[in-house]
């Protein structure tokens, strides 16, 4: 049964493929999600999943279990419990819990995802041991962003940005892993640009700038490029007329010189893979608006090779932020004439404590895997490898 988050379903998917991977001959299945704990065959786990290359990896550390809630003790001496290295971060060793050994009916594995509780129980872990296995560096590099100031949303707003998970949290999060985003940060930006009804198909607030554009967005299986989504938008003069006959209108005479040359490079583009759209279509269909507003976003991020322009350029237009323009002049609002001058900080306050903890990981094109966290540094200024 599949409840909760997408964000859970997601991790147990990854945590049952690394299961299937290890232990071919059980049968792995995932029974409940909610949560971001984990029980394998009643075993209580904390987990994180991570994309290492064409693999799915997963590491587990034996640990104390201590928080702010108390303390978790197990009351049967062999049963262990785990929990993943530091967010986001995951070797490439086996894990050392044998599962093999587990109490297996009819050969299977069994997933359950559990909300985090306090334990009641009697062996205390309180003094056992952690055995850190080397860490090996799975990104690029790590980037911190730094905001002067950075609060969370009010009620209204976190609420406004639960629908949009609740409602458009699948698409979101399917069309951000095909570009290599992250899909948190996708439903905070997304929230941030929709109206406050639903209903409105125009989620992205797309706009006629994306018309004539040549959209080329990577497409990522396992960390790696394997394709590439190619979009161009017609503008709105072919609104009323189906993309069936677009070979034949070229040089209709109702369209403008600029038109018609629009459209004549849309039937180039269609015999060479692109994907044609007419401007209405992406702001009447929610689905198709979002297709083409990630891939938007995500060809404007790897134009500017860097997160932070490519999300002001979404916003301001590509024009306006130029080699001039630094991630630290976007963050502090220092955009000249800019509608949204705190855009970026208006969305980062839609992400949640644990969301910003955890920070976030961008595949670029040319090879990049940047994990990025997020800093909030008031009246303070830091030296060093930050936006």
């Amino acid at each position: 049964m599949r409840t909760g988050n997408d964000l859970s379903y997601n991790k147990a998917l990854y945590v049952k493929k690394y299961l299937q991977k290890q232990y071919p001959n059980y049968q792995v299945k995932i029974i409940d999600i909610k949560g971001q704990h984990i029980k394998i065959n009643n075993e209580l786990f904390h987990y994180q999943y991570y994309y290492i290359l064409d693999e799915i990896n997963v590491k587990l550390t034996k640990v104390n279990l201590k928080s702010n809630r108390g303390t978790l003790k197990a009351k049967n001496p062999k049963k262990i419990l785990f929990t993943l290295a530091a967010a986001g971060m995951v070797s490439l060793f086996t894990p050392n819990v044998n599962i093999n050994e587990a109490p297996f009916q009819k050969k299977e594995i069994q997933i359950e995802q559990v909300e985090p509780k306090v334990l009641d129980i009697s062996e205390d872990l309180n003094n056992e041991k952690v055995e850190k296995e080397p860490e090996k560096e799975i990104f690029s590099s790590v980037d911190v962003i730094n905001f002067d100031n950075l609060e969370f949303k009010n009620e209204y707003n976190m609420q406004k940005k639960e629908e949009t998970k609740k409602v458009l949290g699948d698409v979101i999060s399917y069309y951000a892993n095909r570009n290599g985003l992250d899909s948190n940060l996708l439903i905070a930006l997304f929230t941030q640009e929709r109206s406050n009804d639903l209903s409105d198909s125009n989620i992205g607030q797309l706009t006629q700038a994306i018309c004539g554009e040549k959209i080329i967005a990577p497409v990522f299986q396992d960390g790696k490029v394997v394709g590439e989504d190619k979009i161009f938008v017609l503008p709105p003069c072919y609104d009323d007329y189906p993309i069936e006959d677009l070979e034949t209108m070229g040089n209709y005479p109702k369209f403008s010189e600029e038109e018609k040359e629009k459209i004549q490079t849309a039937i180039i583009l269609q015999k060479n893979g692109y994907e044609i759209y007419r401007f209405k279509d992406t702001k009447t269909n929610q689905n198709l608006n979002l297709k083409v507003a990630i891939a938007y976003l995500t060809y404007l991020i790897n134009m500017q090779n860097d997160l932070v322009k490519g999300i002001a350029s979404y916003n301001m237009g590509y024009n306006r932020i130029n080699n001039d323009v630094t991630p630290k002049m976007i963050l502090n609002g220092e955009i000249k004439d800019a509608n949204d001058p705190n855009y970026l900080t208006n969305i980062f306050e839609y992400l949640s404590e644990e969301e910003r903890n955890i920070g976030f990981t961008i595949y670029y094109e040319n090879g990049q895997v940047i994990h990025y966290e997020i800093k909030v540094q008031v009246n303070e200024k830091k030296a060093g490898r930050s936006l």
